[in-house]
């Protein structure tokens, strides 16, 4: 965004019909409040306030009775502004001041509520006319509320302490309100005219093209000219998509990070974890996911509040951004307290130990969270998960495992880090003496083959081991004679005679002999 375009928007112009809807409702709520103030009460002072109440709105609204200049400098509106906030500031204290008399001189009766409302409701009606800018919301507010507000809390009155701890509350709640209202006003008036650029260049562009098309039709003689300056229109055509396609890839860049962390927001990481899958894939390098909890952080923020609350996230937020120091690691917050953490070709140690290390940092933060049945402090639980990326296994199966061991690790009192076992989750059946009868190798070929799986013998001497590879197939091993060390995706297990190991297609596994007796197993495949 260039300069001029800042200068706009720090400069969006005080439209003068707003100024005289401010003035009009404000008048004749003053009318009103004095006329019934005067009819209950017979006091001068609502004939004398009403006066002066109407003098100084006649005179704003005199000087608000011709529309300002069009231009949206700085410098006219800084002209222009300070008798406005002077005037709002002047029709504040009148407000204040009547409420205050009422207070004092009727106590807390409807009346004094009458105008206590009235002025609440004109606090509203400045908040929207001038489309929440500080600089002229706070004059009125600060000067028709505060007062109020410091005025119930002297008298220590029980009605009127009511009366002026609401109207001081209230002043903060306009503030704040103004604060946000302004800041949206700005981003809104930011993208209208934006979008309004762009639109009357894509328009321009399109009227040019058409124009230059029509005569073309209707004029032979000069077909080459055209023909030339439609290419050279077309050429700007293609100039403002580009700039349009530009602005928006600029958008997507600004937009993925989650506003209150720095960190990638769901929807991005779910790209980056794609793209990241699908190049491990390729490469056959294994791909590590950690997901990370805060350890009862809704306890932590009811009981600290949304202030904590935030201070909390985003320090963890930056540990959490320097965990990963290799380019292709990146860090999300996929929702309130979930956060996931992405190591292309780390294995499972170095992810357990990233973890594991990051666990340690957000302890000794030493943030008090005495509302945890467990811990003291601020503590965190993170799920581990590595695979050799396959086309048989979804990106859905490999975030569930870091989930499932996320769970895990906060049911077992959170503050840990547990990596999901690939071995856990396969199935082994070993030989039932009792039931199948000696052990032998036909025997365990029946076995097999009533499981729906055909046999083959192989022999492995001492000492011989099975590089990795991949399975293809849905393979039993079942051994025989000896012992067998097997490892899945970098888990290990030892088979003994009558183990019957199920290995799902699309693992990666080797195998070695254990002692000094050969191995016999039997490899069954789908019949």
């Amino acid at each position: 965004m260039d300069t001029e375009t800042n200068d706009e928007l720090k400069a969006r112009p005080t439209w003068p019909v707003h100024v005289q809807a401010e003035l009009l409702s404000g008048s004749v709520a003053a009318a009103a409040v004095a006329a019934v103030v005067w009819t209950v009460s017979g006091s001068v002072f609502a004939l004398v306030w009403v006066a002066v109440a109407q003098a100084v709105y006649g005179a704003r609204l005199w000087s608000a009775r011709k529309p300002r200049s069009d231009s949206r400098s700085v410098a006219d509106i800084e002209i222009s502004q300070w008798p406005l906030q002077l005037g709002l500031f002047t029709t504040g204290l009148l407000w204040g001041t009547a409420s205050i008399t009422c207070l004092i001189a009727l106590g807390m009766n409807w009346l004094t509520g009458m105008v206590l409302a009235t002025t609440v409701a004109l606090s509203i009606l400045v908040l929207g006319c001038y489309l929440g800018r500080r600089a002229l919301v706070l004059p009125f507010s600060v000067a028709a509320l505060a007062p109020i507000g410091l005025a119930g809390l002297y008298i220590l009155d029980k009605s009127t302490i009511v009366v002026g701890v609401s109207s001081l509350l209230f002043m903060a709640v306009i503030s704040i309100s103004a604060k946000y209202i302004d800041r949206l006003a700005v981003s809104f008036y930011a993208a209208d005219t934006q979008r309004d650029k762009l639109l009357s260049m894509l328009q321009s562009a399109e009227l040019e093209v058409k124009r230059l098309k029509v005569g073309v039709k209707t004029n032979t003689d000069k077909r080459v000219a055209l023909e030339s300056e439609l290419d050279e229109a077309s050429s700007n055509l293609v100039i403002s998509e580009g700039k349009a396609e530009a602005l928006a890839s600029a958008l997507d860049r600004v937009t993925p990070y989650d506003n209150e962390t720095g960190l990638l927001n769901a929807k991005k990481y779910s790209n980056v974890i794609e793209r990241e899958w699908a190049r491990m894939l390729r490469q056959e390098q294994p791909i590590t996911v950690v997901h990370a909890k805060i350890d009862n952080f809704d306890d932590y923020k009811e009981s600290y509040g949304n202030i904590a609350y935030e201070a909390a996230i985003r320090r963890i937020a930056e540990l959490m951004r320097k965990a990963g120091t290799r380019p292709g690691d990146v860090v999300a917050r996929l929702d309130d307290n979930k956060f996931a953490l992405l190591f292309p070709e780390a294995d499972h140690k170095n992810g357990e130990n990233l973890a594991d290390v990051l666990r340690e940092q957000i302890r000794r933060l030493n943030m008090p969270n005495l509302s945890s049945p467990m811990h003291s402090s601020v503590t965190a639980s993170f799920g581990c998960c590595t695979v050799i990326p396959n086309s048989d296994l979804a990106i859905d199966d490999f975030t569930g495992r870091a989930d499932a061991a996320l769970y895990e690790a906060q049911f077992q009192g959170g503050d840990k880090v547990i990596r999901y076992r690939t071995m856990n989750s396969i199935k082994l059946e070993r030989w039932n003496h009792e039931q199948e009868g000696d052990l032998t190798p036909d025997g365990l070929v029946r076995k097999l083959a009533v499981l729906g799986y055909e046999a083959k013998a192989k022999t492995l001497r001492p000492g011989e081991y099975q590089a990795d590879q991949r399975i293809q197939i849905d393979t039993i091993d079942a051994i025989v004679q000896g012992k067998l060390k097997v490892s899945l995706e970098g888990e290990s297990r030892i088979l003994h005679p009558g183990d019957c190991l199920f290995i799902p297609k699309g693992l990666v596994t080797s195998s070695e002999v254990v002692g000094q007796n050969s191995v016999i197993c039997l490899e069954g495949t789908r019949a």
